[in-house]
């Protein structure tokens, strides 16, 4: 048997965003939601994880706020990570867990950073620690703020989770660029027939609707009506199940 989840991220980002990443959940194409907990819509989003009893609700970290007015560019946490001592990093960790437990009223179920951070080890090991406290299992880490595509092996900070006992799934998929849904599911299907029995998959999207405030502020936009697209497309989902993939949560990987 093999296991797979697809999961949402950055549920939190705008109402857009929000509702299509709700409606896709309703349909029944996401398993797992990936909150960023300090964004605009935090609230909108807390509240419709409450209304629709959504369970599967991990951590879309992003250590600082990422709020409209006051959010960080890829440059300022690269400038972050080279700079700041141990402990300061490990309080950046450590403050964005506890304001998710404080918001949701209970810890993550699963961990996915934003942009693929915890693949710097000075991140990885305090987000390690926390999940092994927990025993909440992670993204496998890939690109440290490099690549949009998640398509860089990062076997250090893979290997040192797994030594650690860290849960992961198998394989992690995205193909956060590109505008063609029809390339884009081709190539997933093409990645998963590679998949071997008893491995587990975690397969990143993006969905969203496209309006003024999303076009603002994201680099992510008709990507996102395009991931609509696709897990939106039966006979797409159809021939995940049909390659031998059960969907569960993450938390079941």
């Amino acid at each position: 048997m093999k296991h797979i989840t697809f999961v949402a991220d950055d549920f939190g980002l705008t109402k857009s965003v929000n509702s299509g990443i709700l409606d896709a959940y309703k349909k029944g194409s996401i398993q797992g939601i990936a909150i960023m907990i300090m964004a605009d819509e935090t609230e909108e989003a807390i509240q419709m994880i409450k209304d629709n009893s959504i369970n599967e609700v991990g951590i879309h970290t992003s250590l600082f706020s990422f709020k409209s007015a006051e959010r960080k560019q890829r440059s300022d946490f690269i400038e972050f990570f080279r700079n700041a001592s141990d402990e300061q990093v490990k309080e950046a960790v450590y403050k964005e867990f506890a304001l998710y437990e404080s918001l949701l009223g209970q810890k993550p179920t699963f961990i996915a950073p934003q942009w693929n951070m915890h693949g710097n080890l000075r991140v990885l090991k305090y987000v390690a620690e926390y999940a092994i406290l927990h025993n909440i299992p992670v993204r496998i880490p890939r690109a440290v703020l490099v690549v949009e595509e998640i398509t860089d092996k990062n076997y250090s900070a893979e290997i040192y989770l797994k030594r650690l006992g860290v849960r992961m799934p198998t394989h992690l998929f995205a193909h956060i660029l590109g505008s063609d849904a029809s390339e884009i599911k081709h190539a997933l299907i093409e990645e998963l027939s590679t998949v071997k029995d008893g491995d587990s998959v975690e397969v990143i999207f993006h969905p969203g609707y496209l309006d003024k405030e999303l076009l603002d502020i994201s680099s992510l936009n008709y990507e996102r009506v395009r991931d609509m697209n696709i897990l939106f497309d039966d006979e797409f989902m159809n021939n995940v199940k049909a390659l031998g993939f059960t969907f569960v949560p993450f938390t079941n990987l």
